[in-house]
């Protein structure tokens, strides 16, 4: 017969497991009781990887039938005890996952069902005797290490591994440790809390047992010693961590924390239910949680919609609007496209470091609706979308497509933009910010016309290597061309060509091979002198990592003339708008009903990133010829 729970859980109580000994291959079995929470008696909590539904096992629950995946048979297995039985709690066998109002009470516990365990044991999976035993020997050394050298910027050599007593490079000691630190148990999203609120936790793995202290030295000590960093050759290791157990594995970091943040710092972990994204770090969330209670009966899309109004409605911004990502706005499984899904594949737009300031100080205004898949915000039409390229791996050639758009459509965008087009197209693919030389976390906006030398750096290094004996790249050299025109003439302070043979002997050469082009010679001298300044700014690495916010995005240009980049799946006829609140302008597809809108993610525009439109707007609200018309969207 099959276990029946026997019954419902008072809100303050929950049930321990106790497992019954045996022997390996003994089948399991064990009894489930109640307890209030302030009165159980001592027990462990799990933490372990849930596994496939499909691959289940049978054990004995108050000798009763009672099925449980293959991935907690094989940790009961290795936690059973032969000679006593092991008072646990597991989720999967102490919570009745049947009932979704029970497991909605008890996910809203949680939290102290693992402060209150005397252990949490935290199960990462079977190893081999192979690699338990040479991760043993790895994290003894570890142990043993008292003193060591500092200021290491890469992996230690042989000789540095030598005489610290660890096992040279070519060990596999150093495969294994990546194995255990890389187990899948790492991306589960329920270990951040299970492990933070615990008052002791346990690593475990194989038949290697790793204390909190332990842990936390362990990391300490490779971090200190640069064991993170590869040096390049080729026999050298390099230890890798998931972001959860660097990141998270920590008790000092979770006092009280806003819980937008918690699910944004967790998006990359991974969670059987989709609903747990959010559920599962509630008991770190303090008093910053938006009110949300777990409930399972709602649906994913309700869950997640759910959260995104309520931070929208708290903070009266839309800086949760940043993560909603859209691949396919046509996919119904990921309706409504606006409430963020937080998974792993998932690609926030990026903007958020550039402090973007499209509706300036404006607040959020929602209008309540009574479908909750529908987001209802005030805000301004901006402009209709015209043409869109899709970006291709090369930057260039993006920039260069651009300027061809831009040429099909010169009257608005001349009107629209004082500078060279060449200025505004690679400011946009920057998405007008470039990384701080000495923050190199923080994007400001360039404060001259540096990036124009970065990006002719950046193709005149393509240009100069695919130069050939008879011909160049035409097109390049109209882009070096253009941003040389716009750049100006080259500053004095910047190194001149010498006198040296290997200077002269390429002009030389130069001039050999195009004796009837003298503007290609004179733009060549200037591109050695640029190339020479760059070996010392690095400016083509600075133009790569000023370009890079732009790589998943479309360039377009609209019907006013504004130009940006937007979302991949955006296409002509999209719309342009300002919604208050919002740091950026968004795109936006008109759906069949009036005022509806499919909702496609973030966007830069050039020109009214900080709030040039919302100026304009409060200039001309009471002129019968406004240019930007305040309405409700309503978003789906």
């Amino acid at each position: 017969m099959w276990f029946q729970y026997p019954e419902k859980l008072n809100k303050d109580s929950f049930r321990t497991f106790t497992l019954e000994p045996g022997e390996e291959k003994d089948d399991l079995q064990g009894s489930l009781e109640a307890h209030r929470l302030d009165a159980a008696p001592a027990y462990e909590a799990l933490s372990y990887e849930w596994g496939k539904r499909s691959e289940s096992r049978l054990m004995k629950c108050n000798s009763y039938d009672f099925k449980i995946t293959q991935s907690l048979d094989i940790t009961l297995r290795h936690l059973r005890l032969t000679d006593e039985p092991r008072s646990l709690w597991t989720d999967q066998i102490c919570i009745n996952q049947e009932s979704y109002d029970e497991r909605s009470a008890q996910v809203s516990i949680m939290r102290l069902i693992y402060s209150n365990a005397a252990m949490v044991v935290a199960w990462l999976g079977p190893a081999t005797t192979e690699s338990a035993n040479s991760v043993k020997g790895l994290l003894a050394a570890f142990s043993n290490l008292k003193e060591y050298s500092s200021g290491m910027d890469h992996f230690p050599d042989d000789d540095h591994l030598a005489e610290m007593n660890f096992p040279l490079r070519n060990s596999r000691a150093w495969r294994d440790l990546n194995l255990m630190l890389g187990a899948s148990y790492f991306l589960r999203v329920w270990i951040i809390q299970e492990l933070a609120v615990s008052s002791k936790f346990q690593l475990l793995w194989g038949d290697i047992a790793i204390s909190e202290d332990e842990y936390e030295s362990l990391k300490n000590k490779i971090l200190f010693l640069a064991m993170t960093e590869a040096d390049g050759k080729e026999d050298c290791p390099e230890i890798i961590w998931k972001s959860v157990p660097f990141n998270f594995l920590g008790k000092d970091k979770w006092d009280d924390k806003d819980l937008f943040e918690l699910v944004q710092w967790a998006s990359k972990s991974e969670a059987t239910v989709q609903r747990d994204k959010i559920y599962a770090l509630l008991g770190l969330a303090g008093q910053r949680h938006y009110d949300v209670e777990p409930d399972y009966s709602k649906s994913e899309s309700g869950v997640f919609a759910d959260f995104a109004k309520r931070v929208i409605f708290t903070k009266e911004n839309l800086d949760i609007l940043e993560y909603a990502y859209v691949g396919d706005p046509n996919e119904s499984k990921r309706s409504p496209l606006w409430a963020p899904r937080w998974q792993p594949e998932d690609k926030a737009a990026g903007f958020d470091n550039g402090k973007f300031t499209a509706s300036k100080d404006t607040k959020a205004l929602t209008n309540s609706s009574g479908d909750t898949k529908i987001l209802e915000l005030r805000g301004l039409e901006v402009d209709v979308v015209r043409d869109v390229h899709h970006r291709v791996p090369e930057v260039h050639d993006d920039i260069a497509v651009a300027l061809e758009m831009v040429k099909s459509h010169t009257v608005p965008f001349e009107q629209r933009h004082k500078l060279d087009a060449i200025k505004v197209i690679i400011l946009t693919m920057m998405a007008g910010r470039e990384r701080d030389v000495f923050w190199i976390a923080h994007l400001k906006r360039p404060e001259d016309k540096s990036y124009l030398g970065n990006f002719i750096t950046y193709v005149a290094i393509i240009f100069m290597r695919t130069m050939q004996p008879t011909s160049y790249d035409e097109k390049l050299f109209g882009l070096i061309q253009l941003a040389l025109k716009a750049r100006g003439p080259v500053p004095q302070d910047e190194p001149q060509i010498g006198d040296t043979f290997k200077e002269q002997s390429i002009l030389d050469d130069i001039r050999r091979r195009y004796p009837d082009n003298p503007e290609y010679i004179s733009h060549a001298r200037d591109l050695m002198v640029i190339l020479e300044h760059s070996k010392k700014n690095q400016g083509w690495y600075r133009f790569i990592e000023a370009t890079t916010i732009s790589k998943d995005f479309n360039f377009f240009i609209a019907e006013k003339g504004y130009v940006g980049i937007g979302p991949r799946c955006m296409k002509a006829g999209d719309q342009l708008c300002i919604l208050f609140g919002g740091s950026t302008p968004y795109i936006i597809r008109p759906a069949s009903v009036a005022d509806e809108y499919l909702y496609l993610g973030s966007a830069y525009i050039h020109g009214i990133m900080d709030g040039e439109v919302i100026d304009a707007w409060e200039k001309d609200k009471d002129s019968e010829n406004q240019e930007f018309r305040e309405k409700f969207f309503k978003l789906l």
